[in-house]
């Protein structure tokens, strides 16, 4: 939940500050590690730059590791004499939340759709239910259960196709906005095979089989929108737009009317949409 996020943001800095103004016994004695300086010189435009710890972007690095390591057993035990305190805020801030919570629902294509908060768990279950009376819910997806044993999650761009028979949604377990996109089966519960790798938010279904969805260059800026058929591998996928000024982002999503995919290229002083007729 975004909320608890900042909260829980909040609580961090608001406990380095106590630390740093309320040392317990013995921590105004810790000595931070320090990184090893490798400088990495590069010249641009005539410009020569020099950072010193550029190495330390390789996370897979045994010496990245161990020091990021270091760093937090720092941390742990510079902050331990905060630990009663920050629990007290965290309770006191977590108390003016609604955990159990439910978002009012909207209708599409004869269901209505909303998702749905329950305390104790960190991540909403996204459901729906057909728009007539006495219809039992369904679950969607339960970003929940698609985070159990991971250490980081987060579902991005759910989208039903029109027939309301399947689920298009972005899952990144990396927390560098890396999404793969799945397709799941709604009546079946089960993942069909069009899984495509490295791709940003947002899916726009212009059919049952057929959606596009959005790739990012290497500064993760959404530049491109390509097609998908259900059923083919994503190497047959068709790029049908390409940004190439990386001042401007892309997006894609389907008209209210379902009559077209939109396509948007915005930038600091212009934007412009393009649309494909759905039936195409």
């Amino acid at each position: 939940m975004r909320s608890l996020r900042v909260l829980a943001s909040s609580l961090v800095a608001l406990s380095i500050v106590v630390g740093l103004f309320a040392p317990g016994v013995g921590a105004q004695d810790l000595k931070p590690p320090v990184a090893t300086i490798k400088p990495k010189v590069d010249t641009l435009h005539g410009e020569v730059r020099t950072d010193n710890y550029f190495w330390i972007r390789n996370k897979s690095d045994a010496q990245v590791i161990s020091y990021l390591e270091a760093e937090n057993a720092y941390t742990a035990a510079k902050m331990k004499h905060t630990e009663a305190l920050q629990q007290k805020l965290y309770d006191e801030m977590l108390s003016r939340i609604k955990e159990t919570d439910v978002t009012v629902p909207f209708r599409e294509h004869g269901y209505l759709y909303w998702s749905a908060t329950e305390k104790g768990k960190s991540y909403p279950t996204f459901m729906r239910r057909r728009a007539t009376a006495g219809t039992p819910d369904e679950v969607v997806i339960d970003a929940n259960a698609l985070a159990a044993g991971k250490k980081f999650s987060q579902v991005a761009a759910i989208e039903v196709n029109p027939g309301g028979t399947r689920a298009a949604y972005l899952h990144d377990t990396t927390a560098l906005r890396v999404y793969t996109l799945y397709v799941k089966d709604l009546a079946t519960g089960k993942l069909l095979g069009d899984s495509i790798s490295r791709v940003v938010p947002s899916v726009a279904w212009a059919n049952d089989t057929v959606f596009f969805y959005q790739k990012a260059d290497s500064a993760r800026r959404p530049d491109a929108v390509w097609r998908h058929i259900l059923g083919t591998p994503q190497s047959s996928d068709i790029e049908v737009f390409h940004e190439k000024d990386v001042l401007d982002n892309v997006g894609v999503q389907r008209s209210k009317s379902d009559k077209f995919i939109i396509i948007t290229d915005d930038g600091f002083t212009s934007s412009e949409a393009r649309v494909i007729p759905t039936a195409n």
